[in-house]
């Protein structure tokens, strides 16, 4: 199986997204893989803010994310409940999940999503 990575700036913040994609994953895409994570400073150099955005164009997921802190603590999803984040994504929706300061540099990363009814 053939591994790439797309990466893509957004224009309004500037910020790279970038994406890793297998061979598996562009036959049969899941919620998963409509999802893009995105940090950024926004001008402000000592905090990072992490957006998530979906940019399937017609469905709602819903998302599980947790932080992991660079000493690797919490790794373990639900074993750190303040580190758990929910969203819920509407079509080509963004959300911020995390604003914090970057000399803790908090990590994001998705680890559950569903397609779900309703906006």
């Amino acid at each position: 199986m053939t591994e790439r990575a797309a990466m893509k700036v957004d224009a309004a913040a500037g910020a790279p997204i970038i994406r890793s994609i297998t061979g598996m994953e562009e036959r049969d895409r899941g919620p998963d893989q409509y999802i893009d994570l995105q940090y950024s400073d926004r001008g402000t150099p000592d905090f990072v803010r992490v957006s998530a955005r979906n940019h399937h164009p017609d469905k709602t997921i819903k998302a599980h994310f947790y932080s992991l802190e660079d000493d690797g603590s919490g790794f373990i999803p639900g074993s750190w409940p303040d580190r758990t984040i929910t969203a819920c994504l509407k079509p080509s929706e963004s959300a911020v999940l995390r604003f914090e300061e970057k000399k803790h540099n908090p990590r994001v990363f998705l680890f559950n999503a569903i397609f779900i009814d309703g906006d």
